[in-house]
């Protein structure tokens, strides 16, 4: 059987057959949801959201390989968007958007195994930015 990684990048290669680039689907809909709070993204940094997928995939990538780039995520990111005011529940809507534009680009492509590793990797990340998001909320 494929491993993540593998699944994963095999999804990314379906999505570039088909000339689909999923960050401005999920940047569109996650400005929709109810876990986004809009003034995070005044001034600009709403332009950030559609690099921030490309990021996001890069470290599921990463996660995937064994190698979760725990330093930047505790280091950089976590730090740097609880200045902006990202809270938890944007972090997870965020994740759900994306998941959810991947399983409708990919349509059939989107099985079983593929959901398994994206979301296992997925919840891997989760888990590492909840570690870090603790202690600047308390």
């Amino acid at each position: 059987m494929p491993s993540d990684y593998q699944l994963m990048l095999a999804s990314l290669d379906k999505l570039a057959d088909q000339n689909v680039d999923i960050a401005p689907l999920v940047s569109q809909q996650f400005m929709t949801t109810d876990s986004v709070d809009l003034q995070v993204y005044a001034d600009g940094n709403a332009l950030q959201l559609e690099y921030m997928v490309t990021k996001v995939v890069e470290m599921l990538l990463f996660f995937a390989q064994g190698n979760p780039r725990q330093t930047e995520l505790s280091y950089y990111d976590v730090p740097f968007h609880d200045d902006l005011g990202v809270t938890w529940p944007m972090y997870e809507g965020y994740m759900q958007v994306m998941l959810s534009v991947l399983q409708n680009v990919l349509g059939d492509a989107w099985d079983e195994n593929t959901a398994r590793a994206w979301h296992k990797q997925t919840d891997a990340m989760l888990k590492v930015i909840r570690q870090h998001i603790q202690p600047l909320s308390a």
